[in-house]
């Protein structure tokens, strides 16, 4: 909000699009150890320890590999990688990619580790600090997306060392690179590493494209949409997270678990995008400014998407904890294809609200693969899948009306 009402669209879109370069290397560079994390800690807890100190030694490798490569792109190929954005904010962004891996890998550790406050803590903590910061640079101290993207730096070194410390309090770490253990982790999630990254170039690669052909204040637009997207998609990529290493030690063929947050998910996600598209028209222009008034279509194009995202990532945990069915890489793979190729012929003749019309139907279609992949291996109907049970609607009123009564009790 702060940063879309000082910035505007244009140098909020400057800053969108580094961040998306740099969660464009976080995906190509993770080689899917950020899920062998989750899964070789639930396995074995004896190896934490050298769990622990490869994902370090890898991180850092890999982060400074990935960020000399960037930057001789960046240097041959200016336009095409960044188009008018300057050098320099490119370098300070890439001096966290190191940290942001290694924040990444031991982040899902914790979760393997069944730290689930720890997990959540360090996340919300530095997302309220980089605010704080946030609030200083543009309301006290009147800095622009330069001072941004420093603070952003220096609070993404702050997270992994903050992880890293968490992580020592559990066990000790051993910092040598275990290579076997390392070839065991390549070879579990790089199915998972397929999987994530075409999964998030149907999400991400659309905003370098809306660069290419729209420029960067069309990029501050669209990215407006997608991260009041994100806020949506908490509650199911949380679940999902948490789902992961249950499903991974229950091994339910008939995925009872699953089904039964799916139920939930349908009634949770569906209330809530229909809400969202009641006040999207009213809201978004009076909080964020009239300037980004055309980002409310752009939202409205994705909610659809949306709901049907969040019910494919809790059938996609489900899969990854059954040991990674080629499903788990080739629906996004279909996805990723599906969604660049609508992208590369709408957005030069639409403009950028192309990009969220082309991402939903990608994740409409990879629900539909989804969840038919899905009802197929656990037995169920679609409406196990999909429906609350009578009992579970009384026990979402009854959770919905607690928390009316402990609102109104404020």
């Amino acid at each position: 909000l702060i940063m879309a009402r000082y910035l505007g669209p244009s140098s909020r879109g400057v800053f969108a699009i580094l961040a998306t370069i740099t969660a464009v290397a976080l995906q190509f560079g993770n080689f899917g150890l950020h899920s062998s994390g989750i899964y070789f800690s639930t396995k074995d807890k004896n190896k934490i320890p050298e769990i622990a100190g490869t994902l370090i030694i890898f991180g850092l490798a890999i982060g400074l590999a990935i960020g000399l490569g960037i930057s001789l792109l960046s240097i041959f190929f200016p336009k095409l990688v960044l188009g008018d954005i300057p050098l320099l904010f490119l370098a300070i962004t890439l001096v966290a990619l190191p940290f942001a891996f290694i924040a990444q890998f031991l982040q899902n550790l914790l979760l393997g580790m069944q730290r689930i406050y720890e997990y959540n803590f360090v996340d919300v903590a530095s997302k309220l600090l980089t605010l704080f910061a946030i609030i200083l640079l543009f309301l006290v101290f009147r800095r622009g997306v330069f001072a941004l993207i420093v603070v952003s730096t220096i609070s993404t070194i702050i997270t992994a060392l903050v992880f890293t410390f968490f992580v020592r309090e559990q066990t000790p770490i051993l910092f040598k690179l275990d290579r076997s253990l390392l070839v065991k982790m390549f070879n579990y999630g790089f199915k998972a590493y397929i999987a994530s990254l075409f999964a998030f170039l149907v999400i991400r690669s659309d905003v370098l494209l809306v660069n290419y052909f729209c420029g960067t204040a069309n990029v501050g637009l669209y990215t407006l949409a997608v991260s009041l997207t994100d806020w949506l998609l908490l509650v199911p990529i949380s679940t999902a997270a948490m789902l992961f290493p249950k499903a991974a030690l229950i091994q339910d063929k008939s995925s009872e678990l699953t089904r039964k947050v799916s139920r939930y998910i349908v009634a949770v996600m569906g209330l809530t995008c229909l809400t969202a598209a009641v006040f999207a028209d009213p809201i978004i222009p009076l909080v964020y400014g009239r300037a980004f008034a055309p980002s409310v279509n752009a939202f409205l194009w994705l909610l659809p998407g949306i709901f049907f995202l969040s019910l494919e990532t809790i059938y996609m945990q489900d899969f990854a904890a059954r040991g990674m069915p080629p499903i788990v890489y080739i629906n996004p793979g279909i996805g990723f294809l599906v969604n660049l190729g609508l992208n590369l012929i709408l957005i030069p003749r639409v403009g950028f609200i192309a990009a969220s019309m082309t991402s939903s139907l990608a994740y409409l279609l990879m629900f539909i693969i989804t969840i038919t992949y899905f009802k197929s291996i656990s037995g169920a109907s679609y409406r196990d899948i999909l429906v609350l049970k009578r009992s579970e609607i009384i026990e979402l009123l009854h959770i919905w009306r607690d928390k009316v009564i402990a609102i109104r009790a404020m």
